[in-house]
This record gives structure tokens, C-alpha cells and sequence, in this order.
């Protein structure tokens, strides 16, 4: 009798592998959920292209001087070139480590 327990302990551990194959099969559906997440991702990311392409040039101005904001760079100042270009000019600072550094920024109008 001590034998048999044994063996049906061993039965079951064959029983408890198979039971672990569905989550091997869970492993396998996580891609289909990467997948899933990527196609999402996509999809909102041609929602705000679509979105974006739809603004005016004033409103892609100050667009992008919100994102050039929330980046890190600071005190957007226009800056009027004798050139004539229709392109705002804009220069942003950042400071990085104990420098401060000037950046000069071209905002584009829709289209270009």
C-alpha cells in the first residue's frame, strides 16, 4: 500500500504538468495582446496626426510651443528676422546640467 501512493502521487504530477500547459498557452496569447496594445497605439496615433493636420497655423504655433514647454524648454521669445520669411522664429532656452543653452526653433505653417 505504500507503493500505490506513490504511483498516484506520480499520476498526478503528470496531471499538474498538463495543467501548466495553459498557461503556456496564456504565454503565447500575451503577444496577441502586445499586438492588440500596438494596433491601439497606431490607431491614436493617426487619430492626433489627423487631428493635428486639421489645426491652423496659429494653432499648430502655439501647439508646439506647449510641447516645446512641457520638454523642458523655457521663455519662447519671437524673434523677427529682416528676411521677411512667413516662418515664426522662436528662441527657447534649456539648461542642461549647469548650462543654460539657447535653442532657435522655426515653427513651419501647415502643409510644409
Amino acid at each position: 500500500m505504500l507503493l500505490a501512493e506513490p504511483l498516484e502521487a506520480s499520476s498526478a504530477s503528470p496531471e499538474e504538468g498538463t495543467a501548466e500547459r495553459p498557461g503556456g498557452t496564456a504565454d503565447a496569447a500575451g503577444p496577441s495582446g502586445q499586438s492588440q496594445t500596438l494596433e491601439s497605439r497606431r490607431q491614436a496615433a493617426r487619430h492626433m496626426r489627423r487631428r493635428v493636420q486639421e489645426l491652423s497655423s496659429a494653432q499648430v504655433e502655439r501647439l508646439a510651443l506647449l510641447l516645446l514647454a512641457r520638454s523642458g524648454y523655457r521663455d519662447p521669445r519671437p524673434v523677427r528676422l529682416a528676411g521677411g520669411e512667413h516662418e515664426r522664429l522662436f528662441v527657447v532656452r534649456r539648461k542642461l546640467g549647469l548650462t543654460e543653452f539657447r535653442f532657435l526653433c522655426q515653427i513651419l505653417p501647415v502643409g510644409r
